[in-house]
């Protein structure tokens, strides 16, 4: 993906934080032939991704009358091998889902009220799946992006073989770490509820901004999606811009310093999209690549701060931990502007960019049968982050994993004073 597509999935708000995402690429021929993917019944994956929906609900208190394994849908590798499963539950006519990852063996990421996301991947031909963030689909022989886009597949490929290549680097981490099995084997199904008589959550810790709720749901929040800003964009200035996940972020960032933390001229105009016309032009979009990407996003944080009659706190994070999240995110209240990226023998190239709008970690405590007739006690510790992504407008959540395949992290935190 070019330094414009990953613009295209960032969003700016009170303090943003910037995380970068890097690995290392090994040769893709000896990556295809040293994985195997977990061999897992489909049954078994729609078991682990439907409890571990359930536990979130308990976790999180959110109520339902009634919440039902609707389908799965396939996700494939580049070489047409499934490779994961996202796990579709119905609540209450909400479509939740979780994704099943079979070459980590985890649950990558997890939505509430993903519709729209949910829909788009049951209607497509083929869904095709590199890691956290990185789907396309498969649509008469070509390949696009879910948005639509085109994409060319020698581009996937190579994310795909970035995938294979973090997992490598994560696997020593999960040494003991039953992953999905775990999920799938300890639930106890009574009339359609996760029974927690084997299995139970504790020490989960949430840390949200303000109107953001443990519940998925943001209050008097309405964040936005690319596609609607680039059309307006490309109609108004006679461009073809794309990909713009960058500026669409810090857009989604001044609606919630406007909407949310009392800066009451966040927006340009109090318009949506002359605040977007505005990142486009601060970041420099036009010109950006993967060696000045950073530099830019800077100065177009100051440079929209003083225009909009504001002086700002900023910090960067260009290794940016957990801590470093939980301390802006908790300690702070701002919110986080983050990119997902690789590192590869030319340089930094840059995936994707979110805002992140709060965290969560919690430790699945579950036993199965040992030896002896003991209980075998098992412990995994679970991290995720609350993001915003650009590419739906769904806010009622959408949770991708920290701990995943990306290896370095960087960050970017603003906020107005």
């Amino acid at each position: 993906m070019t330094i414009s597509k990953l613009f295209t999935r960032i969003i700016s708000a009170a303090l943003a934080m910037l995380f970068a995402l890097g690995l290392f690429i090994f040769p893709a021929q000896a990556l295809a032939s040293s994985f195997a993917y977990a061999k897992i019944t489909t049954e078994a994956a729609e078991s682990a991704g439907y409890n571990f929906i359930l536990k979130q609900y308990e976790m999180r208190g959110i109520k339902y009358e009634k919440a039902v394994l609707r389908e799965s849908v396939k996700l494939y590798d580049d070489q047409d091998a499934i490779i994961g499963l996202m796990v579709i539950v119905d609540r209450d006519g909400k479509s939740d889902y979780a994704v099943v990852d079979y070459l980590l063996s985890n649950i990558d990421e997890y939505g509430f009220g993903s519709d729209d996301f949910v829909d788009t991947c049951r209607r497509a031909e083929r869904v095709l799946y590199a890691g956290t963030l990185n789907y396309a689909k498969r649509e008469k022989g070509e390949l696009k992006s879910l948005t639509g886009e085109k994409l060319n597949a020698k581009d996937f490929s190579s994310k795909m073989n970035e995938f294979r290549a973090g997992a490598a680097l994560l696997k020593p981490k999960k040494t003991g770490y039953d992953g999905i099995i775990g999920w799938a084997q300890v639930a106890d199904r009574i009339n359609g509820l996760f029974g927690t008589t084997n299995s139970m959550v504790y020490n989960s810790q949430f840390a949200y901004l303000p109107g953001i709720s443990r519940s998925g749901v943001a209050s008097n929040l309405h964040f936005w999606c690319q596609n609607p800003l680039n059309d307006w964009y490309n109609g108004r200035y006679g461009t073809g811009i794309s990909g713009t996940c960058g500026p669409t972020a810090m857009v989604n960032m001044m609606i919630y310093l406007d909407k949310q933390a009392g800066f009451n001229n966040g927006l340009v105009n109090d318009s949506v999209y002359d605040t977007f016309a505005s990142m486009i032009y601060y970041t420099n979009f036009m010109n950006w690549t993967d060696r000045n990407w950073w530099n830019f996003t800077v100065s177009a944080f100051k440079n929209y701060a003083s225009q909009q009659g504001y002086n700002y706190t900023l910090k960067s994070y260009y290794n940016c931990r957990w801590n470093n999240v939980l301390s802006c995110i908790k300690d702070m209240r701002i919110p986080m502007f983050a990119t997902f990226g690789t590192y590869t023998d030319s340089g930094s190239y840059w995936n994707h960019a979110v805002v992140i709008l709060g965290l969560e970690e919690f430790t699945h405590v579950y036993y199965t049968p040992g030896r002896w007739g003991r209980q075998d006690r098992h412990s995994d510790v679970y991290r995720y982050v609350r993001i915003v992504d650009g590419w739906w407008s769904s806010d009622e959540g959408r949770f991708i994993d920290f701990d995943n395949y990306y290896t370095e992290i960087g960050g970017i935190g603003f906020s107005f004073k």
